[in-house]
């Protein structure tokens, strides 16, 4: 996927339109939205990365990967409560999901 590529040599811009592009093609798409959202998180774009997760969320709420994600991002915008409440729900999903611990 290109906007894979464009993320990896650092081309977060052109990474983000790729993903959104590819998101209209593939409107249900969770990974996607996961894709999206951790590339928001790289410029620090964290209300657009949360509204990217909880998106992934509604097409795929036994992700523990988005739950996680969307956690630690609460967490980077000092909404401890809500991160506390999505860590509890990837724990709740894979119990052995060691960075939700």
């Amino acid at each position: 996927m290109l906007g894979n590529i464009h993320h990896f040599i650092g081309s977060t811009e052109k990474a983000l339109e790729e993903y959104q592009e590819a998101i209209k093609l593939s409107p249900n798409n969770a990974i996607l939205y996961g894709l999206l959202g951790s590339t928001y998180i790289e410029i620090k774009l964290y209300d657009k990365a949360v509204e990217a997760f909880k998106k992934g969320i509604e097409f795929a709420p036994n992700n523990a990967l988005l739950h996680y994600e969307l956690g630690a991002t609460y967490f980077d915008k000092g909404l401890i409560p809500q991160a506390i409440k999505e860590m509890q729900e990837a724990l709740r999903i894979d119990p052995g999901y060691e960075e939700a611990k």
